[in-house]
């Protein structure tokens, strides 16, 4: 067997060996109950192997909370049970229809001046500060 270096023999043991060949034998191993297919294992297997490099499984940390963006109202409320610095967010869909005229692709954006005086105007009577993450899908408001 060839270590990593390329030497035909090796004393240093890789630490990943034994995850590795851990996963090797998920990929060998077919499914029980299910169809058996090779591609099918495979495939669970590649999974496993992508979850495991990436940590997946882990629960995200929940530092933020939900605040209800159904009318300009209840967002307010649940702004002003937050404690300092705590971070409450909406969605972007609900700030968009709460605060801007544009549509989806516009909202908050370069043209959407309305828009954006309007979330940052309601932030500022509550004492927040406004961060979009358009990637998430969220409208973070940090309470100061």
């Amino acid at each position: 067997m060839h270590c990593i270096s390329g030497h035909d023999e090796c004393n240093v043991k890789c630490p990943f060996e034994e995850e590795l060949t851990r996963l090797s034998k998920l990929l060998e191993t077919p499914r029980l109950g299910g169809v058996g297919c090779r591609h099918e294992t495979s495939r669970t297997g590649i999974v496993s192997l992508i979850g495991w490099l990436f940590g997946a499984g882990a629960a995200a940390p929940s530092d933020a909370t939900k605040l209800d963006g159904t009318t300009e109202a209840t967002p307010a409320r649940s702004l002003s049970v937050l404690p300092p610095d705590e971070r409450g967010w909406i969605t972007f869909a609900e700030a968009r229809i709460l605060f801007s005229p544009k549509g989806a692709q516009y909202a908050f954006g370069e043209t959407d001046q309305d828009g954006r005086r309007n979330i940052e105007s309601f932030a500022a009577q509550h004492r927040s500060v406004i961060n979009f993450m358009p990637v998430e899908g969220r409208v973070y408001f940090v309470r100061r």
